[in-house]
């Protein structure tokens, strides 16, 4: 098995024969939308930015998190960056993934917040969520793996949040998949670009994941703040 994690690179050496076949996203795919070789293969799962509530970090504050979720545009980052087919994605369950069985429409649709993308909002909730925390900055941590998506990923995040909301400084780290692993494990971050893909169709694994998740990253937190007192 080869792991290849740059895009460019993956096709190339697909181009070469080198292998059966390619993930490719990103510039790789713009020019390559009308090659017979390219295949679209629909994955019911979520890309998301996992958020660091712990107490002493920034994102404890409600306002600055729903402030975050307003200012991201998505369908820029799915349209624009990845250029792979990815749609944007306003809540938590993929699309497609199940339908409601009393009105036969799709979960993720009928589910879909209200407002997903209101950047003005987002500045006042942001201002009062810094004004709550008595400051006027924050530098937050963005960390994802070192794979080339996940780093364009990281790069569109940090200039949204930059450009958009006063006194928000945005650090990307990104890192082998094991060492981003170890981060998130031990609270080293603010944001995690991370992903989840369901195991059957039904809305609730969703619910199930989150929960594991939760209980996990608790475990995990609370372990490394008791060893840090040790």
């Amino acid at each position: 098995m080869q792991v290849v994690k740059d895009s460019n690179t993956a096709h190339q050496l697909f181009q070469d024969n080198k292998l059966d076949d390619a993930l490719v996203t990103g510039t790789t795919t713009q020019g390559l939308q009308k090659d017979k070789d390219l295949k679209h293969v629909y994955r019911a799962g979520t890309y998301y930015l996992r958020l660091n509530l712990q107490n002493n970090k920034a994102f404890q504050n409600q306002k600055l998190r729903q402030a975050l979720y307003l200012v991201l545009n998505r369908k820029q980052l799915a349209n624009k960056v990845l250029s792979d087919g990815s749609t944007a994605g306003d809540t938590y369950v993929a699309p497609r993934l199940a339908k409601d069985p009393t009105t036969n429409k799709d979960f993720a649709t009928e589910m879909k917040p209200s407002t997903t993308y209101d950047l003005k909002k987002g500045q006042e909730l942001w201002n009062e969520g810094l004004k709550e925390l008595n400051k006027k900055k924050v530098t937050l941590t963005l960390v994802t793996d070192d794979q080339t998506i996940s780093k364009n990923v990281g790069q569109f995040v940090q200039s949204q949040v930059e450009t958009k909301l006063k006194g928000a400084e945005v650090d990307v780290v990104s890192v082998p998949a094991k060492s981003a692993s170890d981060k998130v494990s031990n609270g080293n971050f603010d944001m995690n670009y991370t992903l989840w893909l369901a195991d059957f169709a039904d809305p609730v694994i969703s619910m199930y994941y989150l929960r594991l998740i939760h209980k996990i990253m608790v475990n995990m937190l609370v372990s490394t703040t008791t060893s840090n007192w040790n």
